[in-house]
């Protein structure tokens, strides 16, 4: 059975052996889980719910696994969390320096209550709650995750309001469960700098990820590729119309199609929800350029500056005013270049050859016109994705989206291999049979269904990939 586990590939934590006791490599690596009291094993936490406070939270070994870790790795493990708790419910919970944040990485946790949340998933807090720690020379903070666990989740539960899929799992009350409910993010919802750390998370991940459009998308695309196996399960368990597993609210699905419109509405409503309900504020001034043909353009305008007084930013967008920009300290990426223009207020950010593997932030001061009221701004550059046709590799596919046939071509390059896969991992192309450092090739796609793919290029250089849309 699929589970949790530390590897290269999986959770990259740092391999723990039996001699790891003393110094640095007694710090880690650990995975562990606040769940159900499967067995005697694992440890109590020190502190319980005030209105039940026999109704600790348990936690258990997952790696070093129960029958693998040593006395004093476990000692080690459960002081650590004893004090990230005595810190967390201390009165001084929310200093940057004495309270929780600095023994945890707060990125995270806001994900780790985004992605349960955003699903509804009633087990999230209460159970199936995996943490990891790594090695202090490496970086010592206990994470969230990975998330697990998700057959209460992205439905109608008994416990939801389907009209719009208001409310919060985090806040669950701890009595009513047979497993505390661990009451972390509850406390450090009530943290402003915590708050602000998911809204902005938030607002990121709802112009990619958890874009609404992007999930309808992966849904029609998963649902196309199992269009076969569907129909070979209902009649294998003929289950439509009916309240099995799981409970669920209804109306019960009666078909396929109605079932995946029941899950597009559950979507939808609770990112409505959660759009007005997250609370914080994301104060930074940040830009998320677009992506286009390689190139990123912000055109800001100049500050309204007056001898005293500068208007604020807000929402991520420098108010008109007069008078050219000028822009000075401008900490340009590695791996890119930028063009700046004084006379419209325009930022060319071009990638070099070299594109980076992940955001980029890029800090200037902006002056106005009479060099008053400077301002710090940051621009989140997005790594570019390589969409076609990739300057790096000299290969370009296209078209994307594709219907019935892409074309690969090949300038002075060569190519060792391609490798196209499904969205599940499937390799449905693959050829090793080029030669040649120029050619153009056509792969017939005729016969694949809607959605996403990968396609792997090899070159003697690079190894790009590559995502391609079949309509």
């Amino acid at each position: 059975m699929e589970k949790i586990r530390r590897a290269s590939n999986r959770l990259p934590i740092t391999k723990m052996l039996a001699t790891d006791t003393t110094g640095d490599n007694l710090t880690g690596g650990y995975i562990f889980r606040h769940d159900y009291i499967i067995d005697t094993t694992g440890w109590n936490s020190q502190v319980g719910p005030p209105d039940c406070p026999s109704n600790v939270a348990n936690y258990q070994y997952e790696y070093p696994s129960e029958n693998n870790i040593q006395p004093t790795q476990k000692s080690y493990l459960q002081q650590f969390v004893d004090t990230f708790e005595q810190r967390i419910f201390s009165p001084e919970f929310a200093d940057p320096k004495k309270g929780y944040r600095p023994l945890c990485d707060i990125p995270s946790f806001a994900d780790y209550l985004i992605c349960n949340e955003f699903a509804w998933n009633g087990d999230g807090f209460a159970k199936s709650f995996f943490m990891h720690k790594d090695r202090d020379s490496k970086d010592g903070k206990l994470h969230a995750g990975p998330i697990w666990d998700f057959d209460w989740a992205l439905k109608r539960m008994p416990w939801t309001n389907p009209a719009d899929m208001s409310g919060w799992s985090y806040t669950t009350y701890p009595c009513n469960n047979l497993q505390a409910t661990l009451p972390w993010h509850s406390v450090m919802m009530t943290d402003t700098f915590f708050q602000n750390s998911v809204r902005c998370r938030w607002q990121e991940f709802r112009k990619t990820i958890l874009n609404k459009t992007s999930i309808y998308h992966y849904i029609d695309s998963m649902a196309a590729y199992l269009e076969e196996a569907q129909l070979r399960h209902y009649v294998r368990w003929p289950i439509w119309g009916i309240n099995v597993g799981t409970n669920e609210l209804p109306p019960f699905a009666m078909n396929y199609r109605e079932e995946l419109d029941s899950l597009k509405a559950t979507i939808g409503r609770r990112l409505i929800w959660l759009d007005a309900n997250i609370p914080g504020h994301c104060a930074s001034s940040v830009t998320t350029p677009i992506v286009k043909s390689d190139t990123i353009t912000k055109v800001f305008t100049c500050l309204t500056c007056t001898a005293t007084v500068c208007t604020s930013i807000e929402n991520s967008e420098l108010p008109i005013g007069p008078g050219p920009t000028t822009y000075s300290t401008c900490d340009i990426p590695v791996g890119y270049s930028a063009e700046f223009s004084n006379t419209n207020g325009c930022i060319t950010i071009t990638p070099s050859l070299i594109h980076p593997t992940a955001d980029t932030e890029m800090t200037c001061l902006i002056s106005c016109k009479l060099g008053i009221c400077d301002t710090t701004f940051i621009i989140l550059i997005p790594p570019p994705i390589p969409i076609i046709p990739s300057l790096e590799a000299g290969v370009s596919l296209y078209p994307t989206p594709t219907s019935t046939v892409l074309y690969m071509q090949a300038t002075n390059t060569f190519i060792a291999n391609i490798q196209i896969l499904d969205i599940s991992g499937r390799v449905i192309y693959s050829n090793s049979d080029m030669d040649s450092n120029n050619f153009r090739k056509e792969i017939n796609t005729s016969t694949w269904h809607s959605g996403i793919y990968f396609a792997t290029v090899t070159t003697d250089e690079y190894r790009v990939t590559y995502k391609i849309i079949k309509e």
